[in-house]
C-alpha cells in the first residue's frame, strides 16, 4: 500500500487534502450550512457548468473514463474498473437504500431552493453520495492507470468538483460528498491493491 501512494503521490496528496478540508468544514458549519450558501449564489453560468460536471459522477463519467483506459492503460485496468465501478454502487446504493434509506435531501428541508432549469431534485436517499462515490472511484482508477502526474492533478480535482456540484445543485449535504468521496477512494484503491497482490508485475508500478 505505502508503494502505491509513493507512487501516485500526488493523486493521494490532493485527494487526503480534499476529504480532510471536508471534514474540517463540517466541524465548523451547520448540517445544510454551506447548502444554503452555495445556493445564494445560483447564476445560469454556474448552474450549467455544475450540471456539466456533475455528469462525471454518471454512466457518462464511467464511460469516458473506461475509454481512456482501454485506449492508453494497461488491459487489466478494464476488469479493475469493471469490479471497482460494480463494488462501489453496491456500497453507496446499498448505504442508501438500505442503511440510511430515511436520510431526507436538501430540497425535503429547505423548500425554497434557487431552480435549476432541466434539474429534478430528489428528496430522499441522501447519505452518501452516490455521485462523488462513482466519481472518486473513476478518478483514482483513471489517475492509477495512465500514471501522467498532471492527470494526478486534475483526477482528485475534478471529483472534488463533482461532489461541490452535488451540494450547489442542492442534492446532497456536505457530509454525503465526503462519505462518498471515502467510499470511492477506498474501493478504488482497494480493488488495484489486491489486482497488484494477484497479479504482480513491474510495469505497473508507476513511473516516478
Amino acid at each position: 500500500m505505502l508503494e502505491l501512494f509513493r507512487s501516485y503521490r500526488y493523486y493521494y496528496l490532493l485527494a487526503f487534502v480534499y476529504i480532510l478540508i471536508g471534514l474540517l468544514t463540517l466541524l465548523f458549519l451547520n448540517k445544510g450550512e454551506l447548502v444554503l450558501q452555495l445556493d445564494e449564489g445560483h447564476t445560469p453560468f454556474a448552474d450549467s457548468l455544475f450540471l456539466g460536471l456533475t455528469m462525471l459522477g454518471e454512466l457518462f463519467g464511467g464511460a469516458l473514463v473506461l475509454v481512456c483506459l482501454i485506449i492508453f492503460a494497461k488491459r487489466r485496468y478494464i476488469a479493475i474498473f469493471i469490479a471497482a465501478a460494480s463494488l462501489s454502487m453496491v456500497i453507496s446504493q446499498g448505504l442508501k437504500h438500505l442503511v440510511f434509506e430515511n436520510e431526507g435531501r436538501p430540497s425535503s428541508v429547505y423548500e425554497d431552493l434557487a431552480p435549476v432549469k432541466s434539474l429534478d431534485r430528489h428528496r430522499n436517499n441522501s447519505f452518501p453520495s452516490g455521485h462523488t462515490t462513482g466519481a472518486f472511484t473513476f478518478c483514482t482508477l483513471l489517475a492509477l492507470g495512465l500514471k501522467k502526474k498532471w492527470i494526478q492533478v486534475l483526477a482528485p480535482t475534478l471529483a472534488a468538483l463533482v461532489g461541490i456540484s452535488r451540494v450547489y445543485l442542492g442534492q446532497h449535504f456536505l457530509s454525503d460528498i465526503v462519505a462518498g468521496a471515502v467510499i470511492g477512494l477506498f474501493v478504488a484503491t482497494i480493488t488495484v491493491l489486491l489486482s497488484n497482490k494477484l497479479l504482480p508485475s513491474k510495469e505497473y508500478v508507476a513511473e516516478n
